[in-house]
């Protein structure tokens, strides 16, 4: 219904009902006053504030000596949708105490204001978890539809736990339970991609299909484009990152010195109970650490991914960077529910990372211990991680026994324009197109690299190019998501450009 017709007609509602008490010789009993506020007290957010006054003045006598726990659950809830500061105050003490009395409505009301801190109260998850509980405690309600959907959601995001294995079963049984919106979309989900038990795609389209709010509606036009199975990356990767996650690792002391580069990586992104990974995302990250000798040490960054840069500082203290409030970045989202939102953003806080190699590479990996995503209220992100290995310049990654004098890289110079190619798209798909411009004839061959610097498709050289513009055709459809340099050798002489693959 629209806001403003709801308005009208509930304050239409309520001059009448002021207009019934003037003229009754009896006032209405708490009774009846209750079953009008049964009717009324889903849309309270939405009424004005001098109206929501009104309603608190009006039942306040009835609540005052009342045992009736609804009642005063409703007089706790008017207060909280004041504009008052010491009145919204009033109101959470008395929703703890009415929800402490057995109010199934009030701890409800309790575990939402300490899940997504609603009226300035801190979130505290673990209270949040604490409220729910004794909602769904047998002699209670066990299967009441909210609980069930917030237990399910704290499960699903592992808020509380250390041991993560087991949170997706525990959160389709919670969903399962409750007919929450909200909580058939996410079981919709979970069937659909096949957490917390076997895929069951045709289920999962029925779910959404019957559940007629719009991020299902969404969420179903979009499923078709997913990727439902778990993104395969390099065994020696997998172990490097796995490792990082289920040992938390030896504080240490880099050198510093070293760590002050420009590195090439892989944004990893697991799923919630770290059954396997849902995203693998090229990125490059320059550090440039000030006064090294320190012991707290400042950091300036500039991070790119997917297109987007950012940059600002942070600190350094032995393997653990802090950053400022700059490290955001929007990735597109896995499970696309709102139509006018592509992307979300994400915000990392705090990382630690750790040496190790990786085919005979130095790499590092990283575990990212404080993130969030802005989009849902800097709600906390969990399992992600880095992999990174310091940029190799281009000449290095073919190396060639051929000595140049300054006369023939000169000679090179003069055959080629300054942007001598160009690469579309980028980021490339399964095949590009590299075009470039030659000023006289030449020897030219491609090679394409990893940013380990193994090469991966190599072209046979093409001998006496003609002058002019031309195009050659790369099929990468060999080649894994990830960042890659393309090298041109031009009578010998390396060039590269770096490209991604999505």
């Amino acid at each position: 219904m629209n806001r403003s017709k709801l308005w009208g007609i509930l304050l239409i509602a309520l001059c009448v009902m002021h207009y019934g008490y003037a003229y009754q010789s009896t006032e209405l009993s708490c009774d009846r006053k209750i079953q009008l506020f049964k009717t009324y007290y889903p849309y309270l957010n939405s009424y004005p504030s001098e109206v929501i006054i009104q309603m608190q003045e009006w039942i306040a006598p009835c609540a005052t000596n009342a045992n009736d726990l609804f009642l005063r659950y409703l007089e706790a809830l008017a207060k909280l949708e004041s504009n008052n500061a010491a009145t919204i105050s009033e109101g959470l003490n008395l929703m703890a105490k009415v929800a402490k009395d057995g109010s199934i409505d009030a701890m409800n009301k309790m575990g939402i204001i300490n899940l997504t801190g609603q009226y300035g109260r801190p979130i505290n998850r673990y209270i949040a978890e604490y409220y729910f509980i004794q909602v769904l405690r047998g002699d209670r309600d066990p299967q009441n539809d909210l609980a069930n959907y917030c237990m399910g959601y704290i499960k699903m995001k592992g808020f509380n736990s250390t041991d993560y294995r087991k949170n997706d079963e525990s959160a389709k049984i919670y969903f399962s339970r409750s007919n929450h919106p909200m909580a058939k979309h996410w079981l919709a989900i979970f069937n659909y991609f096949g957490y917390g038990g076997a895929k069951d795609q045709q289920k999962a389209i029925q779910i959404l299909s019957a559940n007629d709010i719009l991020n299902s509606r969404t969420l179903l036009a979009y499923l078709p484009t997913q990727n439902t199975d778990w993104i395969q990356i390099p065994a020696e990767e997998y172990q490097a990152v796995r490792y990082f996650v289920n040992q938390h690792p030896t504080v240490y002391t880099p050198d510093f010195n070293k760590i002050s580069t420009t590195y090439q990586g892989k944004f990893v992104e697991f799923d919630w109970a770290l059954n396997g990974i849902k995203r693998y995302t090229p990125f490059s990250l320059t550090l440039d650490i000030e006064n090294t000798t320190a012991y707290a040490k400042t950091v300036r960054y500039q991070f790119s991914i997917n297109g987007h840069t950012t940059s600002g500082t942070g600190q350094i203290t032995n393997n653990i960077i802090k950053f400022d409030q700059n490290f955001t970045f929007p990735l597109k989202r896995l499970y696309k529910d709102n139509p006018n939102k592509e992307n979300i953003t994400y915000k990392i806080s705090e990382l630690r990372f750790k040496e190790t190699t990786i085919d005979n590479t130095p790499v590092l990996v990283v575990r990212i211990d404080r993130a969030s995503i802005l989009d849902f209220d800097n709600e906390p992100m969990i399992h992600l991680r880095m992999i990174m290995q310091e940029n190799i310049p281009s000449p290095t990654i073919a190396s060639t026994s051929v000595v140049h004098s300054d006369k023939q890289k000169e000679d090179v110079l003069k055959k080629i324009d300054k942007d001598f190619a160009v690469i579309s798209p980028n980021p490339i798909g399964n095949e590009f197109t590299i075009t470039y411009t030659l000023k006289e004839p030449a020897e030219i061959q491609v090679s394409i690299y990893d940013f380990f610097g193994q090469q991966k498709i190599s072209v046979p050289s093409k001998k006496n190019t003609d002058v002019g513009t031309q195009t050659m055709k790369i099929n990468s459809a060999s080649l894994p998501s990830g960042t890659y340099v393309i090298q041109m050798t031009i009578d010998g002489i390396p060039y590269s450009k770096t490209v991604v693959k999505l």
